[in-house]
């Protein structure tokens, strides 16, 4: 049985939050979905929900409490415990905790979905101009756009990944593009040449194959000023993937500023 399936499967970022802080608690709570299979922790045991939950969110059934999420009404809290208004309040306690969780993740997709948008160059000017105000990103900013691609991910993405290993600082901001491709869109305010960059490419490969053994390719584009031209970076850090491939497959760092010739015969 999937524990993952059918019309509750959960944002998988989410559900790694909501199981480390699971883990921590000395009540073992579970998470189900509305068919009684065990999500958190991930397991093939189903419960046997009780029919009362239809009418009420909470319920006592055979030694265990049982409570719809208010954030999330697909999952439902359990927990092996006496009836007692203890037991209940922690239930309640722990589904306050998720429902925070929840919206804090909500806000987060939509941030990282306005990033997608703006590397893809899907919005109008005014739209780039209010959802730029309303998530706090600045328009006049120089940054550099790093495409990251990674041919083995295991059972992760890309993106989760590296937010391991990344180095995140200020205005930087990590994007997810696919399984195997993520964006870094890094703050160079503070950065005295441009070749810096191809030596902290360099230093993340190291970091990364020491930590996990798993190697990535890096394009990087030349730097922008304007968030509207973030978008040029963004295919500039893709199309320094794609030459290098060509002309120079034994690097695993193309920096687009540097590729005149490569550029030129690509063309």
């Amino acid at each position: 049985m999937n524990p993952d399936g059918g019309g509750s499967r959960m944002d998988i970022r989410l559900k790694a939050r909501m199981q480390q802080v699971l883990d921590k608690m000395t009540v073992p709570i579970t998470v189900l979905d509305k068919e009684g299979n065990s999500l958190i922790p991930a397991s093939d045991i189903r419960f046997v929900l009780p029919s009362a939950l239809q009418e009420k969110d909470t319920c006592y059934h055979e030694g265990r409490f049982f409570h719809v999420c208010t954030a999330q009404p697909q999952l439902v809290l359990t927990v092996t415990c006496p009836d007692t208004p203890a037991a209940r309040d922690c239930l309640l306690l722990c589904d306050a905790m998720l429902g925070a969780m929840t919206a804090a993740n909500t806000v987060s997709n939509d941030i990282h979905h306005t990033w997608q948008r703006i590397l893809q160059n899907e919005l109008s000017m005014a739209e780039m101009d209010v959802l730029a105000d309303e998530n706090k990103i600045a328009s006049k900013l120089p940054r550099c756009v790093l495409l990251m691609h990674m041919v083995q991910v295991q059972n992760r993405s890309a993106y989760d990944i590296l937010m391991d290993i990344l180095p995140m600082a200020g205005s930087d901001v990590l994007v997810n593009m696919e399984k195997h491709t993520a964006v870094y869109v890094k703050d160079v305010s503070g950065l005295e040449e441009e070749d810096d960059l191809q030596q902290f490419a360099c230093a993340l490969q190291e970091t990364l194959m020491s930590e996990t053994g798993l190697g990535v390719t890096i394009g990087i584009s030349e730097v922008t000023e304007d968030l509207a031209h973030l978008h040029r970076a963004y295919r500039q850090a893709r199309r320094a993937i794609e030459i290098g491939r060509i002309y120079t497959p034994e690097r695993t760092v193309h920096m687009y500023r540097t590729m005149y010739l490569q550029r030129f015969l690509s063309d």
